[in-house]
This record gives structure tokens, C-alpha cells and sequence, in this order.
């Protein structure tokens, strides 16, 4: 992605030498990492991605794998008894629906506090000095 100007003939030669040196400039800086910046960026993924992968893999170990020494990343044997305990001692689809009982009523308390205030602009407008809040103004 680069940006280009192009040159207005009222301005003659001038508009075209600021253009290819905006080009100049701007073709190589964007879209493209240096070292230092990839190097950040793979630390970032590496610091995620690494104890995701461990715990997914440790869900399907059992307690003495999890604890063994030295560490192995796979289990010897994939065992879901850790999903079937959970399972059985947690109430999963009451805090399922406990959690989507507070998104709607979050949601619904956002919209219509959102809601009243603007309908009131809208309909009402509001004296010279523009709306209350000062941060714009009527024309």
C-alpha cells in the first residue's frame, strides 16, 4: 500500500517531485515488519500460544501424567475422564444460562440509556450554545 499524488498541471512539476518522494518514503515503512518488530511479534504469539497448547494436551492426561517428571507435552494414553468429572460437578448449562441473562439485560440497559438522550436531541434540539456536553455545535 503506497500513497500517491497526483500531480495537478496548475501546479506544474513541483506537485509531481513531492509525490514520487512520498513514495519514496512511504513504499518501504508500510506493511512490512523490521527485525525488532517480528521479533516482538513472535514473542507475543510464542507467550499465547505455548501454555494454550499445554493445557489443552494436559486435559486430556491423567494426575499422575500432570505431575510426572521430566514433563511431556502428550499423554501417553488420551483420557476424557477430566471432561466427564467436570461435567458431573459443574452446572454447565445453568451458568450458560446465567451468563446470557446478563448480556441481554447489559445490552438492553446500554441501548436504552443510549436511546433516550439522543431521541431527546433529536426531537427537542437544544438552545444556541449547541448540545449539553459542549463537544459540538448547532449550525
Amino acid at each position: 500500500m503506497s500513497i500517491e499524488l497526483v500531480s495537478d498541471v496548475s501546479l506544474g512539476s513541483s506537485s509531481a517531485r513531492v509525490g514520487s518522494r512520498l513514495n519514496r518514503l512511504t513504499r518501504h515503512r508500510v506493511g512490512r515488519l523490521t527485525p525488532g518488530q517480528l521479533f516482538a511479534v513472535m514473542l507475543a504469539i510464542s507467550l499465547i500460544s505455548i501454555p494454550t497448547v499445554w493445557m489443552v494436551f494436559a486435559s486430556f492426561k491423567t494426575r499422575e501424567e500432570m505431575y510426572r517428571l521430566p514433563l511431556q507435552i502428550f499423554p501417553s494414553s488420551a483420557s476424557t475422564t477430566n471432561y466427564q468429572r467436570a461435567l458431573k460437578q459443574v452446572p454447565f448449562p445453568r451458568l450458560f444460562l446465567n451468563s446470557m441473562a446478563t448480556t441481554l439485560i447489559a445490552t438492553l440497559v446500554k441501548v436504552i440509556s443510549v436511546r433516550q438522550p439522543r431521541t431527546r436531541w433529536f426531537f427537542f434540539g437544544f438552545p444556541v450554545g449547541g448540545s449539553p456536553s459542549g463537544l459540538w455545535s448547532d449550525p
